[in-house]
This record gives C-alpha cells, structure tokens and sequence, in this order.
C-alpha cells in the first residue's frame, strides 16, 4: 500500500489535511479539552460525493480547519452525501447538526447523518432529560461511588451550555448502522463491527479490500480509551472491551485510522498492548483496594485527583468503577451495597 501519510507535507492540502489512503483524507480538528487536544475526522471521495466521519466540535478553531479541507479538496456543501458517526460522544457528533445544515442551505435534500441503534438510544436518554433530572441522577450515582461531594462533581450549568453550543443545531440523525451489515462510505465497502466498551454502540468499519479500518476510539495508537461505567451503561464495559479486542485480531488490518492519534499499522501488537494495560490496572485496583475501599478511595490511589479538573476527576472515577465491576464479576473482589458502594477482596 502506499505511504499516503507522506503527504503531510503537500502543499496542495491544507494544515491538519492529509491523505492516508486512497480517496480517504484525515482532517485533524483542535478541541477544548485538557486532555485531548485534536479529533481525527475522515473525508471520504464517492460516487454521490464525499461523506464524513466524524465531525468534531463547532468551535472557530475546528470550523477554520474543515473550511481550509473543503475548500483545498473542492468540496461544496452541497457534495456531503452522508455523515457517519462511530459513537454518539461530542467530539465526534458537534458539527454534524452544521454540516447537515449547510447542505440544506445549499439546496441539497436533508443530508443522513447516521449512528448505531444502541448510540442513537444513548443521544436520546443524556440530551432527553432536563439538566436538573440529570444532575440528581449524577449525584446519587457519585455518591454511592463515595464522593464526599458528590453535588461538586456534578455537570455544573455553564458546562452543559458550553457543551451544547458545541454541537448545535441539532442534527436529524437515523440509527440504522447495524451490526454485522455492510455499508458503503466514499467508494468503499465496509464491514461495520460491534466494538463496545468505549461507548456501548460504538462500531468500527473494515474494508478487508485492502485492511483499512475506521477505528474510532475503539483502538488508539498511544494512548488507551477511556473505559468508564456511568448510569445506563451496560453491565461490565470493560469485559466487553476486552472481549471485542480478542475477535479484533482476526482482521487482516494494514491501516486503522483512530479518532485520535496517527494510522495504527501494527494493529494486532496494539491490541495485545491494550490488553496487557488492563491486566496491569486490574491488579493496580485490586491492590488500591487493601482492606477494603470505595471507588472514590481506590480512584484517589490509582490517580493524582489534586492534579484534575472536574471532568477529569468524573472520568477517573468511571473508569475505575469499569475495573472494580469487572474484578468483581471475575470474583476477585466483592461488592457490599451500603449508602457507598464498598469493595473488598476475596480470599
């Protein structure tokens, strides 16, 4: 396959555009997390146009990037054909409402934007509900995890607004990427593959052809996916991550392109790093444990919360209740269900 990754340096493509396979173009958009700086979004060249996966979040800065992409690949609103959308999470589904809208502005009928059923289930449950239902939800969950404050935990006001602004207008979006089915995205025919953990619906597309895959935030090259159990979620994330990087191996994958991060070409040695990783934080979990703990006791060991924001500290304390669940179904821990949730190990 050809090193398209070498265009990075064209001057025909615009900063944060490369082309990384045949008719597929990485357009790498800033976001306004600590975290994680960048989002890998992916133009796709077909018959009927070019179709988008994932979007980003409608910031100026992300907004620039993809004006420069579309303007150095020639692509008019009215090209989008159809935006597909590997999980429902924000840095990936914010401009897909703008995208839809340009394209109806340019007289073009209602572009599809289309995700999983499992993740257009999870859209409507966290943006259906009311912010006070929501944050009285939040708060009884963190405070069975055994937050001290947990209302200090919570999505303050200004964090939902900001968050929504980021993604509005709110786009139509159909849930029909099915499992197991096929689906043509730019010129190619992908397999779509159930790969939860990171969101429960959440799908990778392969195109055995040439082994390009679509990974999302599936499969990253440097950093592991946030695995994190929040109300609603479905039972063990974790078990389910790890299951699905075990079927993973099988594909003939040369090139998978993450949500974040460069191409993955040594995809099978990645799966088995990720796997390693979690098999090192179980035992690190089960060891924070001692003789006996909550999640918030075991996060605090595990993870340095004085150096954390809010966010940061949410999501440290979901993934550590994603490994405390998973210990516990394997039977290396047990849960009491006081006002806490409380773990101690077995034998």
């Amino acid at each position: 396959m050809a090193d398209f990754e070498q265009s990075i340096d064209s001057p025909t493509l615009a900063e944060g555009v490369v082309q990384v396979a045949e008719g597929v173009y990485r357009v790498t958009t800033p976001v306004p997390f600590r975290a994680l700086r960048t989002v890998n979004c992916y133009l796709l060249r077909g018959p009927d146009g070019w179709d988008v996966v994932d979007t980003g979040l409608k910031t100026p800065e992300a907004l620039a990037v993809w004006n420069a992409a579309f303007d150095q690949l020639g692509i008019a609103p009215g090209d989008i054909h159809q935006i597909i959308l590997t999980h429902h999470h924000p840095d990936h589904l914010g401009l897909a409402g703008h995208f839809q809208q340009l394209a109806q502005e340019a007289g073009r009928r209602v572009v599809p934007v289309r995700i999983s059923p499992r993740e257009f289930e999870i859209i409507g449950i966290i943006w259906g509900s009311d912010r006070k239902t929501r944050n009285q939800l939040m708060e009884a969950f963190f405070a069975r995890c055994g937050l001290p404050d947990p209302a200090g935990t919570n999505f303050s006001p200004r964090e939902i607004e900001g968050m929504r602004r980021m993604m509005l207008p709110t786009p139509a979006i159909t849930g029909d990427l099915r499992p197991g089915e096929t689906a043509q995205i730019g010129a190619r025919w992908f397999e779509m593959i159930h790969t939860p953990g990171h969101s429960d619906g959440h799908l990778i597309f392969y195109d055995p052809t040439d082994g390009l895959l679509l990974a999302g935030d599936h499969v990253l090259p440097h950093i592991t996916p946030n695995i994190s159990f929040w109300p609603g979620v479905e039972p063990d994330p974790l078990g389910r991550y790890l299951n699905s990087l075990g079927g993973l191996k099988t594909l003939d994958a040369n090139q998978a392109l993450p949500g974040h991060g460069g191409v993955i070409t040594e995809w099978t040695p990645r799966l088995g790093v990720l796997e390693t990783h979690h098999d090192e934080r179980l035992d690190v979990m089960q060891h924070a444990v001692g003789r006996g703990a909550t999640v918030f006791d075991v996060s605090q060991n595990v993870f340095s919360h004085r150096r954390l924001d809010r966010h940061q500290i949410r999501m440290a304390v979901t993934e550590t209740l994603a490994h405390l669940d998973h210990l516990t179904g394997r039977g290396r821990l047990r849960r009491h269900d006081d006002d806490a949730w409380w773990y101690e190990q077995v034998g």
